[in-house]
Order: C-alpha cells, then sequence, then structure tokens
C-alpha cells in the first residue's frame, strides 16, 4: 500500500469538490467558506489559488473552456481569465441557493438547491438541470441539503445525496433526454 502525501495544505475551512481535469492533468477543488478555489497541476506539482472572494460552492469543467460554478447566488458560467456571468438565479419562481453539482454525459449540470437551517422552518430544496442551451427545469424536490452528485460510470444511474436527512438517493438516467426517474 501505498503512502498518503499531502499536495498542499491551504487550511481550508470546507475544502470540498475535487474535480480532476485528465486532459490538462490537473486536479481542481474549492474551499467554499474560505472562498477560495485552486487548482494543483499533477505534471509540475505545483499549486496555486486561481480564485479568491468569490464562494464556490460546487462546479463543473466546460467543455469549450472554463468553468460552470453553483453557489448560494445562482449559477455562474466562468472564464478563469475573465468575469463571472450570471446564467440562474431563480428556477421556477425560487431562488437558485446552490450547493453540489455534477454534469450528466450529455453535459447537462445537475445541482441541488438547499435552504437547511436545523434551528428554523425552512422551504425544501430541489434538484435542478440546466441543459446544454441554457434552460433549466426542476428534477425533483423536497430535500433538505443536497450534497454528493455523480453518475455511475456507465451514465445511466444518478447518485444524490440529501446531507441533512442522511440519506442517499439512486435514480435511473436516461442520457437521452437528462431524465431521472425510480428514486
Amino acid at each position: 500500500m501505498n503512502n498518503l502525501e499531502i499536495i498542499a495544505n491551504y487550511n481550508d475551512l470546507c475544502g470540498e469538490c475535487p474535480v480532476w481535469d485528465g486532459l490538462q492533468q490537473q486536479l481542481f477543488w474549492t474551499d467554499c467558506v474560505g472562498q477560495r478555489f485552486y487548482r494543483y497541476d499533477w505534471r509540475t506539482h505545483r499549486h496555486e489559488i486561481v480564485q479568491q472572494g468569490f464562494e464556490i460552492n460546487g462546479f463543473v469543467l466546460n467543455e469549450p473552456g472554463g468553468f460552470i460554478v453553483t453557489n448560494n447566488s445562482g449559477i455562474w458560467y466562468w472564464q478563469t481569465t475573465g468575469e463571472l456571468h450570471l446564467i440562474a438565479e431563480h428556477i421556477d419562481g425560487k431562488k437558485c441557493q446552490m450547493n453540489d453539482c455534477t454534469s450528466d454525459p450529455a453535459g447537462r449540470l445537475i445541482s441541488g438547491s438547499w435552504f437547511y437551517d436545523p434551528n428554523n422552518d425552512f422551504p425544501r430544496g430541489d434538484l435542478i438541470q440546466v441543459d446544454t442551451d441554457g434552460t433549466t427545469r426542476v428534477l425533483d424536490a423536497g430535500f433538505k441539503l443536497a450534497n454528493g452528485l455523480g453518475f455511475s460510470p456507465d451514465g445511466r444511474t444518478l447518485y444524490f445525496a440529501d446531507s441533512a436527512e442522511r440519506r442517499i438517493y439512486a435514480y435511473d438516467y436516461d442520457v437521452a433526454t437528462g431524465t431521472p426517474k425510480n428514486r
């Protein structure tokens, strides 16, 4: 068994959402509470802060370049050399207060909204989708704290965790239509 090695230590407050870019051989991750976004280059073994002062709760690589980012203010497109552009602030009349996200095999973003407050009543969040043309829709509803989204290797099962409920859901997923069913 190999020994574990620390590749970067920034004393993150809430480090999460590691995303590997196989083409560039780079690892990205975020400290959503500390509002920092990082890159580690596997070839050079160098790490750096790419962005500071902007909350990034979740993100996916965008094939033409940059990232699609989720945070408590919405869903954003971000070219790392430029400004962030808001894609969605509301979906079906509800605020896009988004947490974790993933992309399906066809390039659609899937993310979960959250309004969890253990000390007060709160609205339930939704599992939402942003298609490659920017259209949005709600896929499922009634969640406390969206987290841990991902797909099976064949792309036919969508996994989704509700951290506050301590549940992991699995959906049959139709990649052609972007539709989950049979939670």
